[in-house]
């Protein structure tokens, strides 16, 4: 059995250099207070948990980072502000990483860059909302005023605002937009997923805009600003007025409003883009309009099927082309990019969210007529054992099963359900053998 070959020498991970490092919460209580407690260069490591707080980096060059990611950490902003502020000209070097915000209200519900150019990965920015009386209620998931930031491999979702539901981009705001899952955000007045206006330059490549509501560009809304949009699909998205995937404003603040997009799927084509008098849409080279073939929409999983369109559909040459995608699989993994956050590659991954007694779905993509052996362990090896098949992630002794060949979609869908009597909190980690290539390793948090 090729399980049995696994075993290889430990692949030794170099440590990254850091000022220091401060855990939360057990060298301080809140994420608030290891940051006031930093210096420049300091890793902050937050441990999973719910933190009722709202954080201000405080112009400091440091990261913050969870050690289990976003579904088991959580900042609550408790309805009292923004969730997350940059507005003391922090820098790329300003890393929030690996966090579920939820709960805010203010000049960007989620977070607020403000004359600060952050690097903002790996979180999910969820139910929050941008408040009126903070002077703009704009930028339900992030707001960003003469900014720049990096905005890469998150999912920004179910927000709300007046402008800008998902990102509100304004006044020399330079930002890019990489890698991220735009969807369910709503714009009562324009651009439902994103935002730009007033010179807001921003390059949006390899995204997924999808679900989102607005009165004028469900998708995007761009006014004053040229924003660059490549390898991304904008699908299902809604405007009660115009514009339901794309809308361009009529310049007049002195700026040219164009939108060039490129090697993307949108639905409707040109027809669902509106455009103004004097904004020029630039319809580039190898757009498509054709269904995405999403795995389930339904269930918020919107990776791609083997047989989707957005398949190698995309552009090598994009720019800030992402070396993986939205969860870590190599981008251009069989030549050619996809369009898109995802990146059809050999993976292993869940939706629903693990209970005893509950129903989720444990999804192994690969390459139609792979065969595949499922693999669990009694605990995540760290660092992982290098092998022929790639890296090997769990402990020994593993229990492996055979699930029959990947069908013509590339996704096999197992409907699993979580024993009523399994312990809470607790953890079970997951590998998958495809063909002859290890998948990474899924982590199913029980709680």
């Amino acid at each position: 059995m090729r399980i049995a070959v696994l075993l290889a020498l430990v692949l030794a991970i170099p440590s990254l250099a850091y000022s220091a490092v401060i855990t939360v919460p057990d060298d301080y209580p809140t994420i608030q207070s290891a940051i006031s407690a930093s210096v420049n260069g300091d890793l902050i490591l937050v441990k999973p948990g719910t933190y009722v707080e709202n954080i201000d980096f405080l112009g400091k060059a440091i990261t913050v980072k969870s050690t289990d990611g976003p579904e088991s950490t959580i900042i609550n902003g408790n309805m009292a502000d923004s969730v997350v502020s940059f507005i003391n000209y922090e820098e790329l070097d300003s890393v929030l990483d690996g966090f579920l915000i939820t709960n805010g209200k203010g000049r960007g519900g989620g977070v607020e860059c403000t004359i600060s150019s952050p690097t903002i990965t790996n979180n999910i920015i969820i139910g929050n909302e941008a408040d009126l009386c903070a002077g703009a209620n704009s930028g339900g998931g992030i707001f960003c005023l003469s900014a720049s930031p990096m905005i890469s491999n998150n999912t920004i979702t179910r927000n709300n605002s007046d402008r800008g539901g998902g990102i509100f981009l304004y006044f020399y705001s330079f930002p890019k937009i990489i890698n991220n899952v735009i969807a369910g955000n709503t714009a009562l007045e324009s651009g439902g997923g994103i935002y730009g206006w007033d010179f807001a330059d921003a390059v949006v490549t390899n995204n997924t805009i999808y679900g989102n509501l607005a009165r004028n560009g469900g998708g995007m809304w761009c006014s004053d600003s040229i924003m660059t949009v490549t390898n991304t699909i904008l699908w299902e998205n809604t405007a009660s007025r115009q514009g339901p995937e794309i809308y361009i404003q009529t310049p007049w603040a002195g700026f040219d409003s164009i939108l060039n997009i490129s090697r993307s799927d949108v639905k409707g084509g040109l027809a669902s883009a509106h455009v103004e008098p004097g904004a020029v849409l630039n319809w580039g080279a190898g757009m498509i309009d054709a269904a995405p073939e999403f795995v389930d929409p339904a269930l918020a999983d919107l990776h791609i099927m083997y047989t989707s369109p957005c398949r190698d559909a995309g552009d090598n040459a994009a720019p800030d082309l992402p070396a993986e995608d939205f969860e870590g699989d190599p981008r251009a993994a069989h030549g050619t990019a996809d369009i898109g956050a995802d990146e059809f590659y050999t993976h292993l991954y869940y939706t629903g969210k693990p209970a005893p007694g509950a129903w989720i779905y444990l999804n192994i993509a690969g390459l139609p007529s792979s065969e595949t052996v499922l693999i669990t362990g009694q605990g995540v090896l760290d660092p992982p054992i290098p092998t022929i098949y790639g890296a090997w992630h769990l402990d020994f002794p593993v229990k492996a099963a055979d699930k029959g060949p990947v069908p013509l979609t590339g996704v096999i869908s197992l409907h699993c359900r979580v024993p009523p009597n399994y312990p809470v909190p607790s953890s079970i980690p997951i590998q998958a053998l495809v063909s002859d290539q290890l998948t990474n390793l899924c982590v199913m948090k029980v709680k």
